[in-house]
């Protein structure tokens, strides 16, 4: 006669109620193994197969709050955490570490909060999604390059082009059609480039003139950067009835060196606080590293104009 476990074994406690029940097959804990509390309820449940878990699962007050899948005895699959029976995690993993996809959710709306993105146990640092309540992506990264949303057409109104997780060589705004219409380098002569929606580039009269209404942004919204250079209000005509073309009367301009200087430095500060204050209008916070150190850069950058100003006009 065999002394192997077989069928449904019961362990209790004291007062006689059951706390673990588990299904057995020649020695092996073969089905279901499940945990109850001192009301009756289960807490967990694990499932078998001739030894090995495959699945764990948690309860809380009769609810499911936890689904974890296993494989050779680590966590392997997607790991989802639900809050009143509704899921409010998921993460992916691989031979018992975090691989692949990790997403938040909205326990109202079941919609995703967050996204981040990991690679057998090492997070993504260049790889990011994050949601409004209603589901609209509000900004996102995947490598080098990341998008901020404005408008709740899931493409994105401005972003950054990177070196590296940090260094940041141009900032970009978009067309609605997902194109670039201004580029600006952080580097070399940091000139504007204006480019129509196929991707051509054009001049800075031409862009405000035919295609400044074409960024994808709110209707009403004021591209300051571009106003405060060419004078040109959204509907692209000229506000200056004297002139056909303000913006080549600017450039016919001649000033010094030390005019030209004083002026990059305080364009500069001014683009690098415009495009800080976007961030924040889409975003709604100022935790992020990446804007604090934004802030501290163009906050350096005006000190220096303001220092300039203050030697040129003595």
């Amino acid at each position: 006669m065999s002394n192997k476990k077989n069928g449904l074994i019961q362990e209790k406690n004291s007062a006689g109620s059951v706390v673990k029940e588990t299904e057995w097959v020649d020695g092996k804990k073969h089905g279901l193994e499940r945990m109850y509390d001192a009301s009756g309820a289960v807490v967990k449940e694990i499932r078998y197969e001739y030894g090995e878990k495959v699945v764990v699962d948690e309860f809380y007050q009769g609810k499911l709050s936890k689904h974890t899948p296993y494989l050779n005895g680590k966590k392997d699959g997607a790991l989802i955490e639900y809050s009143r029976g509704k899921k409010v995690l998921e993460v992916n993993y691989s031979n018992g570490k975090k691989n692949g996809l990790s997403i938040r959710f909205n326990v109202k709306t079941g919609k995703p909060i967050s996204e981040e993105r990991y690679d057998f146990g090492e997070k993504d640092k260049n790889y990011y999604k994050q949601y409004d309540e209603n589901g609209h992506i509000k900004s996102d990264r995947d490598g080098n390059v990341s998008h901020e949303y404005i408008c709740d057409n899931n493409m994105p109104s401005f972003g950054y082009i990177y070196y590296d997780h940090y260094r940041i060589e141009a900032a970009v705004k978009y067309f609605k059609n997902g194109k670039i219409g201004i580029r600006q380098p952080y580097d070399g002569d940091r000139k504007f480039q204006y480019f129509d929606p196929e991707g051509n580039a054009i001049t800075k009269s031409e862009f405000v003139k035919k295609y400044l209404s074409e960024l994808n942004y709110p209707r009403g919204y004021i591209d300051a950067e571009v106003m405060a250079v060419d004078h040109y209000d959204l509907d692209g005509e000229d506000c200056d009835e004297d002139s056909e073309d303000f913006s080549d009367d600017i450039d016919s301009t001649v000033f010094t060196d030390e005019e030209n200087s004083l002026f990059e430095h305080y364009n500069d500060a001014l683009v690098r606080f415009l495009t800080i204050a976007e961030k924040l209008v889409s975003m709604k916070l100022i935790t992020d590293t990446s804007i604090q150190n934004e802030f501290k850069e163009a906050l350096g950058c005006f000190v220096e104009a303001k220092k300039k100003n203050e030697e040129y006009f003595k």
